[in-house]
């Protein structure tokens, strides 16, 4: 079998894939070497790949039937991922500003001339320092209520745990009293 491909629909002119003119036609067997081999070892081409793909479907009459795609394969968003990256870019945002309100070079050489601040590097320096240190201590807090968050829900769990045993206890004492009355 061999497959016919021009540039155009209409056109009397017909070009192969390797841009040859004067030759139209190429095999399932060239198709697959230059959909693989093109342009360079290990590499892919995918246009002359579907149009092979497309060439068997055709050829075996298959281009209409219809399957079943298992939503396993494909892939998914996670929820927690995306919170994840939305966080970890609000972080990025939040250090981009931090760096953005930083006094410009000019304005510390400024503030030296005019003898406002008496170590402005020291001082922006200082500022950067505790700029870092708030932000560990955010993340510290952020990590000891979440540790809180999870403590109570296991507590509330154990809680409603505790009341379903009351309650299993109180049932088999009066089926033990019931039994016993026999």
């Amino acid at each position: 079998m061999s497959v016919t491909l021009s540039t155009t629909p209409a056109s009397d002119t017909e070009m192969t894939i390797d841009g040859n003119i004067n030759q139209t036609e190429k095999t399932l067997t060239e198709l697959l070497d230059l959909s693989l081999g093109t342009p360079e070892i290990g590499a892919v081409n995918f246009n002359i790949l579907h149009t092979l793909l497309g060439s068997i479907l055709n050829r075996l009459d298959l281009q209409n039937v219809v399957t079943e795609v298992s939503t396993d394969h494909l892939p998914v968003v996670k929820s927690r991922s995306v919170e994840v990256l939305d966080k970890k870019v609000s972080q990025m945002e939040n250090r981009l500003e931090v760096l953005n309100q930083l006094p410009s070079n000019t304005e510390i050489i400024e503030k030296a001339k005019s003898g406002t601040a008496i170590n402005s590097a020291a001082d922006v320096w200082q500022h950067l320092q505790l700029q870092k240190q708030v932000e560990t201590n955010e993340t510290g807090i952020e990590k000891a209520l979440s540790l809180i968050d999870d403590l109570l829900r296991e507590i509330r769990d154990l809680k409603v745990r505790q009341e379903q045993m009351e309650k299993d206890m109180k049932q088999f004492t009066d089926q033990a009293g019931d039994l016993s009355s026999i």
